[in-house]
């Protein structure tokens, strides 16, 4: 019996993280793991969006932008192609659309172009993740398989 835990004890909103441990190979103490196993930029990004559609078998309904796809999408704060590698995890959502209606407004963004969807969390990372109940480790389960 295999059981796969969230290692970095974070549950959602963790993509930049793991994009940034793509990139940089390094664990959360700095030492790089592997170097010569880092992807680039446009590797990650497909590694998380078209990729990820094969892998799940939806390659004609999810992973890229394209006219009869599902299209959830996230605007984030800063050019994820420009910005060093290391500097990744910073990103933040500004505005998340899942299954075609707006779900999550940054406060700060909501304000400043004055966006405010009905039915959309207006907040910020930080606090819907302190909102969120304190779990145990045996809590943090992923997901299981057999073997």
């Amino acid at each position: 019996h295999t059981r796969f835990r969230n290692v970095t004890g974070v549950q959602t909103c963790a993509l930049p993280i793991y994009l940034e441990i793509f990139l940089t190979r390094k664990d959360e103490k700095g030492k790089v793991w592997g170097p010569q196993e880092r992807l680039n930029k446009e590797e990650t990004l497909r590694s998380v969006t078209s990729w990820a559609s094969e892998y799940v078998l939806k390659p004609e309904k999810i992973g890229t932008i394209e006219k009869g796809k599902l299209a959830d999408l996230a605007v984030i704060d800063k050019d994820y192609m420009t910005i060093p590698d290391e500097q990744v995890s910073d990103i933040q959502a500004m505005l998340t659309i899942f299954n075609g209606k707006m779900v999550f407004v940054n406060e700060a963004f909501s304000a400043e172009q004055n966006l405010k969807p009905a039915g959309a969390i207006i907040s910020t990372y930080q606090k819907l993740r302190d909102r969120r109940p304190r779990r145990s480790i045996d809590d943090t389960m992923v997901g299981e398989g057999g073997g």
